[in-house]
């Protein structure tokens, strides 16, 4: 990344616009505020960085190794039906409480007087329990249909990281400099730059942060209709 304020006047003497220090810096080996070319402009080892390692996560009991170490963000869907409405809804949040989880959000709305009362809940459940929980959902009602969606952001996730790295390290290096910072055109030009390092080590961090969430505690989407008469399974075809 080049420093982009308008002039600098080094140790050396030399003043002129960030491109030329650059280049003068290059030919001559002089330096720039008193750092050397490699300290104050060189960051060629953000893209030499060795890639980081997957770190090793808690997988649902019964994963395969292949899984294993991966960032796997695990969610399924439930549509039930029940007859006991209201059997169906303590039965779900008992389950929630077993197993470590939280109702994320929840609705419920229609009329019990009608039998037309209808339940959705977005359930978040340690991913070594997940496996476990949603077995049980015929537990709580009759399974009309299910879904999963099991996203592997591993290689996301990792990226991230590195662009984390590089972050922190352009940070450092703008700090040294503007330690050695007099002219106040300099200073400001550099505050400018580490502000907008800031906010991209802020919004990497948010990333990782919220992918941590995802992955720890997977997402358990649950609806529940009550109804007088079941809605019959189609049988399966092959």
């Amino acid at each position: 990344m080049m420093l982009s304020f308008a002039s600098c006047n080094t140790e050396d003497g030399y003043n002129g616009t960030t491109a030329n220090i650059y280049d003068d810096v290059k030919a001559q080996g002089t330096t720039v505020l008193g750092f050397s070319k490699d300290e104050a402009f060189d960051y060629s080892v953000e893209s030499e960085e060795a890639p980081m390692e997957a770190p090793s996560e808690v997988t649902p009991d019964g994963a395969s190794d292949v899984t294993q170490g991966r960032k796997i963000i695990y969610s399924s869907n439930f549509e039930l039906e029940s007859r006991d409405f209201d059997k169906s809804i303590s039965t779900l949040k008992n389950l929630c409480e077993k197993y470590g989880g939280w109702f994320e959000n929840s609705n419920v709305y229609g009329n019990a007087e009608y039998g037309n009362r209808r339940a959705s809940y977005t359930i978040r459940i340690p991913v070594e329990n997940y496996n476990e929980f949603i077995s049980l959902q015929d537990t709580i009602g009759v399974v009309i249909s299910t879904n999963e969606n099991n996203q592997d952001v591993t290689e996301q996730y990792i990226d991230i990281g590195a662009r984390l790295e590089s972050a922190t390290l352009r940070e450092e290096r703008v700090l040294k400099i503007l330690e050695n910072a007099s002219r106040l055109d300099d200073v400001l030009a550099l505050e400018r730059e580490l502000a907008d390092i800031r906010y991209e080590i802020e919004s990497y961090t948010g990333t990782l942060r919220k992918y941590d969430s995802l992955v720890s505690y997977s997402t358990v989407y649950v609806s529940v209709r009550e109804v007088s008469v079941i809605t019959p399974r189609e049988p399966a075809t092959l």
